[in-house]
């Protein structure tokens, strides 16, 4: 910008000095002003032409015929020296101007004054191009040795026909006669004219030899067809025929012929048999052509057509040729940018010259220029002193700009220490050539000063009050609102890699974190601090102020040099240590020895658009990373691509030991990485260490790594990521230490995983807490696994929080779909798709609970499997657990297609229920159909308690009578079941304690029993049931009859009340099996039966139905539906679809109520 603005200056330096000769004033007639304004019309010293009617009384007026450097008169001469010594002022002070910015931009720019200011008028007119038209270059013509047209360059292009070259030439000639040639010299003039005609004929070539073609406009298509026919045929012909007759002459009368009367003169008689044979062979062969053609479409479209492809090649050449003649480009941008600056400048001299200094002065504060300090460029030689000295002679808020060029750094790293700088490598090429990093930015803590009195305050002075930490300092500082200082201590990170750790005790990872200043207080040793304190701070307490030293890094393409390829050395590429608000942005690493970007000790630091390829990684050597946060916090990272990296992004802390240096203490936390990829790693695409503290993934993507997103740590997030091709999609874990809890994966897409989906494991072996439950939770949230080849989520030690989970399988069989070890699960909305898995292992249960003797706990509510026909031979159990250990189970709402190969849960005894039914068809966790070994079997019977509805139905299908074992425990309070006898013979179930069972009638119900007569108690409690002989024989009198009737009808009532509660139970099937109570009569039924009292009579029920406007019109199937409720029999009344089939023989022989 000022190189611009001290060129502008010059060029109005020049046209101030022009303008103070003489004008010249012409008179001529009005036919003749055009002919004297075309005489100056190159005048360029900002005096026009004074034109004059005729008679204007001017003598000595002259029109000089001679080109403008010859028009010179001794006036204008005498005024030179007054041009010349206003034209010196600004001499001195320009000259040290060019000569900074020719060592800063590599220029060669001269300052300085020729004493005859038209002679530098004249070279600059000429530099411009605009003195010599093509008249004039064409008179300069040596009279030997040329024609006119190789001293112009037209002699040699290629051209269609040789003949064809005058014509052309005398075009270019005539087209151009009056302008000017547009470069310094003609040999300049003749070499730009040779290379552009050679550049461009051969194209115009083709189209001069395109017009020479014969074309007719009314033919659009012209097609010959050829054909070839070859036909080849046999033949085969055979025939026999007889023959018989006779020829007579008849002259009546001569000799009978015959007894039949006929009379002839002569006859003949004739017998005959022929036979005939042929065969014919024939080949035909036959070819031609058909030639066709004409037009299509209307013959004055097709002229019009035609016109359009009519060129004028020789226009189009001339309009190639324009810039020559014509002012260069390059210098009349030029010249432009002085007229743009020369508007920008005052009219007095002595303001022009003194802003200029002053902008100079700015200009040589901000920037400088590495080639400038010697930097080549050239791939070869070792820049890195250049360049160094270039950042070192750069002051504080300055820019150190590296040219475009290749440049090698065999020493280094390039160090930025102590102030801030901009390093701008736009267009640069970085090329590392020693085991050092390419770049370093270093700020710096102020001295340490020890902390005591750490108190929790809350901030004042500020429209809401909020919670800050205040401190007690060693000595007074100097510190305002706003400044960003770190606070440490020797306390050891809490669940990092060294607690606990069996290392030396020195090498510790250390609490440290970054605060902002509220307020000080006192003679400045209190100060308050924005912020909670994270982690503990009681041993040793220290705090420094963090100075707002920053760096920014602009463009860049770091390389390795060829030669130092072979070599595995270990540094990294970027540095920036102790910084505020640092920036890398638009930069390109192509290999890293170890790391491409390390962030340490830095307050929010910005990187955006980077592309890091190849991290070498090799455990212990080489870290492999793409971008390493140390111990930074707030960072923000975005829109960059990482390959072939161990990690594209990961934290680290250092382990130190007790009082260490301030910028070594602490984590990473609060940074954001946004809108990054990762393809084809190593390790994990993007990772925390377990010293992190609130790092979130947002809007990123992984493809083709071992780990998609691997947390460690705590508070972490994955929000709206996805990845594709990976063995595990998030891996939530604490290594062998410390610890990870409360993460977040909210909107999560896994297209393809090979091992897990979501895998989160804490406290393995060997961690101190190994098998220790980790209580606080992880939330997994809106996550699709598409296509996945193995378990969707496996849990490890940890509490997780899941909801609207989405786990599609394909291919093979994993054993099981959802695994939980020591673990608890708490989840709403799970689908598993199934539909697309066809071969392989048997999945033992699509919910696994392992880790005897650890308990697991599964609470779920709402799971939907969508499967195909071979659900049942893939999938054993929908919930399947180590039975030696008490897992407790609570699952509602699974909706399975059909049943699983054995059952629902594997063991029937869990500590929980387990509601499910089949989407299509009428089984569900309310209802069990048991055969005879099942009913006598306790364990079968626990089928009962998988349930926590207050209804269980059982169906018997026993082959003879049947006693059933004593049942479970219910899972609910007042839960009742109903049994349907749908096998052969009784079915007998135990009364008492041990059979688990109470009547609601009988001695149960001593209010009733009491009238019971005497003598048909004692007979009652005396015999069993099962005394056949005894009851056969044994009668009711009047008086017993008499006496059981208070008993009868408080057991009806029961009866009656159970009914009207079931008939709720039974709308919700009705809704489920999708019948509408408000079109369908039975469903109408149902609302308006569920509606009544359950105290009332069965004639009140059937009343309210009868009293509905649409129910009354069927008043002989509701008279009828209580005839059968009152006879219990119901016979010949066909079951409802969905509904569980009524027992045979009249209605139910044993309940239990």
């Amino acid at each position: 910008m000022y190189a611009t603005r001290l060129a502008k200056m010059d060029s109005s330096i020049d046209t101030l000095a022009e303008a103070m000769k003489y004008t010249t004033v012409i008179t001529a007639p009005e036919n003749e002003r055009l002919s004297w304004n075309n005489i100056f019309r190159q005048r360029q010293e900002g005096q026009p032409v004074i034109l004059g009617v005729k008679g204007l009384d001017l003598t000595n007026v002259q029109a000089w015929p001679d080109k403008k450097e010859r028009m010179v008169t001794d006036e204008v001469k005498g005024n030179e020296d007054q041009v010349v010594a206003n034209s010196g002022v600004a001499l001195n002070s320009r000259r040290n101007a060019v000569e900074q910015i020719n060592r800063l931009w590599d220029l060669s720019i001269d300052v300085g004054w020729n004493p005859q200011a038209r002679a530098m008028a004249g070279e600059y007119m000429r530099m411009a191009a605009i003195d010599s038209d093509l008249p004039d270059a064409i008179d300069r013509m040596p009279a030997t040795g040329y024609t006119r047209d190789s001293w112009l360059g037209l002699d040699t292009y290629p051209v269609f026909d040789g003949a064809y070259r005058a014509g052309l030439n005398q075009k270019i000639v005539d087209h151009f006669w009056n302008q000017e040639i547009g470069q310094e010299t003609i040999e300049l003039f003749r070499f730009a004219m040779r290379r552009r005609m050679n550049e461009i004929m051969p194209m115009y070539n083709q189209y001069y030899k395109s017009q020479l073609l014969e074309v007719d406009p009314f033919l659009t298509f012209d097609s010959t067809t050829t054909t070839e026919n070859t036909t080849a045929s046999t033949a085969t012909n055979s025939s026999t025929s007889d023959s018989k007759g006779r020829a007579v002459s008849s002259e009546f009368p001569q000799n009978q012929l015959s007894a039949n009367g006929d009379y002839a003169t002569n006859a003949t008689d004739n017998v005959g048999n022929a036979v005939n044979a042929a065969e014919a062979n024939s080949n035909d062969e036959s070819s031609g052509n058909v030639n066709t053609k004409g037009f299509s479409g209307g013959m004055p479209d097709l002229l019009l057509r035609y016109r359009e492809t009519f060129l004028n090649i020789d226009l189009q050449i001339l309009t190639e040729l324009q810039e020559f003649p014509g002012i260069d480009q390059n210098f009349a941008d030029l010249v432009q940018s002085f007229l743009d600056a020369i508007e920008q400048i005052t009219d007095d001299n002595n303001e022009t010259i003194a802003e200029f200094e002053a902008l100079f002065a700015a200009f040589q504060a901000e920037i400088r220029s590495a080639r400038a300090f010697g930097a080549t460029g050239d791939g070869v030689t070792n820049d890195a002193p250049f360049i160094q000295a270039a950042i070192d002679a750069t002051p504080d808020g300055g820019t150190t700009i590296v040219e475009p060029g290749t440049y090698v750094i065999g020493t280094g790293p390039l160090l930025i220490s102590g102030k801030s700088i901009t390093l701008d490598l736009t267009d640069a090429v970085i090329q590392q050539k020693n085991d050092e990093e390419a770049v370093s930015f270093q700020g710096t803590l102020e001295t340490a000063l020890d902390v005591s009195n750490i108190t929790v305050v809350t901030t004042t002075g500020d429209e809401t009050p909020r919670e800050a930490v205040q401190v007690t300092l060693s000595a007074p500082v100097t510190w305002s609102r706003g400044d960003v200082v770190k606070l440490v201590a020797d306390d050891v990170l809490p669940g990092s890699r060294t607690d606990g750790a069996a290392i030396p005790p020195a090498e510790r990872n250390r609490v440290g974190q970054f605060l902002t200043v509220q307020a000080m207080n006192g003679p400045g040793t209190v100060a308050t601090l924005m912020g909670v304190l994270r982690d503990p701070f009681t041993i040793n307490p220290r705090i420094a102020r963090l100075l707002p030293i920053t760096g920014h890094l602009v463009g860049g393409d770091f390389q390795v040099h060829p030669d130092f390829v072979a070599t595995n050395f270990n540094s990294g590429v970027i540095q920036m240590l102790s910084l505020q608000h640092p920036t890398i942005q638009n930069t390109k690493i192509s290999r890293s020895g170890s790391q491409g970007i390390g962030m340490g000790n830095c307050y929010g630091y910005v990187i955006d658009n980077v592309m890091i390829n190849y991290a070498r990684n090799e455990p212990g050597t080489a870290l492999g990373y793409g971008i390493n946060d140390g111990a930074s916090e707030f960072g923000k990272v975005s829109n960059c691509h990482f390959i072939q990296t161990r990690h594209a992004w990961t934290t680290g802390a250092n382990a130190i030991p007790p009082d260490d240096v301030l910028s070594r203490y602490g984590r990473t936390y609060g940074t954001i990485i946004s809108a990054c990829t990762s393809q084809g790693g190593q390790h994990a695409g993007f990772d925390t260490h377990i010293d992190a503290d609130n790092v979130t993934f947002t809007g990123c993507f992984v493809a083709d790594n071992i780990f998609a997103y691997n947390l460690r740590g705590r508070n972490h997030n994955v929000f709206g990521c996805s990845a594709q091709n990976v063995d595990f999609g998030v891996n939530i874990s604490d290594e062998a230490l410390g610890h990870s809890y409360g993460h977040t994966v909210d909107g999560l897409t896994i297209h393809g995983h090979s091992n897990v989906g979501i895998r989160i494991q804490a406290r393995q072996p060997g961690h101190p807490q190994e098998g220790v439950r980790e209580q606080r939770q992880v939330y997994v949230r809106n996550v699709n696994l598409e296509r996945g080849e193995s378990l969707a989520m496996q849990i490890f030690n940890a509490t997780v929080v899941a909801s609207n989970i989405n786990a599609q399988f394909i291919g093979v069989m994993p054993d099981s779909g959802f695994q939980l070890v020591n673990s608890y699960l708490l989840a709403d909305n799970i689908n598993v798709d199934f539909a697309d898995t066809l071969t392989g292992n048997i999945m033992n249960g699509i919910f696994a609970l392992r880790g005897e003797p650890a308990i697991s706990r599964l609470a779920l509510n709402g799971c939907r499997v969508t499967a195909g026909s071979i659900f049942t031979s893939r999938v054993n159990h929908i919930v399947d657990t180590q039975i030696a250990t008490a897992h407790l189970i609570q699952v509602d709402g699974v909706r399975i297609p059909v049943m699983p190969g054995i059952r629902i849960c594997n063991d029937l005894t869990i500590a929980g229920t387990i509601d499910w039914a089949i989407t299509s068809g009428a089984e569900n966790s309310q209802y069990a159909s048991l055969v005879d070994a099942e009913l006598t079997s306790t364990d079968s019977l626990e089928v009962i308690r998988q349930t926590r509805s207050g209804r269980f139905t059982l169906r018997t299908n026993q082959v003879a009578n049947v006693q059933i074992a004593p049942l479970p425990n219910g899972n609910t309070s007042g839960q009742e079941m109903t049994i349907l006898n749908k096998g052969v013979g009784t079915v007998t179930i135990l009364h008492g304690s041990a059979a688990n069972t109470s009547f609601l009638s009988g001695t149960e119900n001593p209010a009733a029993w009491v009238g019971v007569d005497a003598t048909l108690d004692a007979d009652l409690t005396a015999h069993a049931a099962t005394e056949a002989t005894f009851w056969n024989n044994r009668y009711l009198n009047r008086a017993e009859g008499t006496s059981l009737e208070p008993v009868m009808n408080d057991n009806k009532a029961i009866q009656n009340d159970q009914a009207i509660a079931d008939l709720a139970d039974y709308l919700i099937a009705a809704n489920r099996a999708g019948m509408d109570e408000d079109t369908n009569t039975n469903q109408r039924a149902l609302r308006v039966i569920a509606s009544v009292s359950p105290s009332a009579s069965l004639d009140s029920i059937v009343g309210a139905c009868l009293n509905e406007p649409v129910l009354g019109q069927y008043r002989t199937r509701y008279i009828t539906a209580r005839d059968i409720i009152v006879s219990g029999d119901n016979s010949g009344v066909d079951d409802l679809p969905g509904t569980v089939p009524d027992p045979p023989e009249g209605g139910i022989k044993d309940q239990e109520m």
